[in-house]
């Protein structure tokens, strides 16, 4: 994962940041069933500028006996405090 100290929503690659949550997702999480996972920013960017928060959606499907689970996350990174949310989209 990249280094977010000094950064600015506005300032971060998110294609680049997409790229380094799904790597890292998928090596550290084999249960993750290939081709599934899905990464995703906010694309609100006067919120994320406002806010210094960056969005994530992340899905996929977890492999699990008798049938796969579904995956759905939502992540909120502070910039400012670096305080992270992640809440389960899954139940809702």
């Amino acid at each position: 994962m990249p280094c977010f100290s000094g950064e600015t929503a506005s300032s971060l690659d998110i294609t680049e940041l997409e790229r380094a949550i799904s790597d890292a997702l998928t090596r550290f999480e084999p249960r993750i069933i290939p081709g599934t996972l899905q990464v995703s920013t906010d694309q609100q960017e006067s919120v994320l500028d406002w806010h210094n928060v960056i969005g994530v959606r992340i899905s996929a499907q977890i492999w699990a006996q008798p049938i796969p689970l579904e995956l759905l996350l939502r992540t909120e990174l502070d910039l400012e405090s670096g305080l992270v949310e992640v809440r389960d989209l899954g139940s809702h």
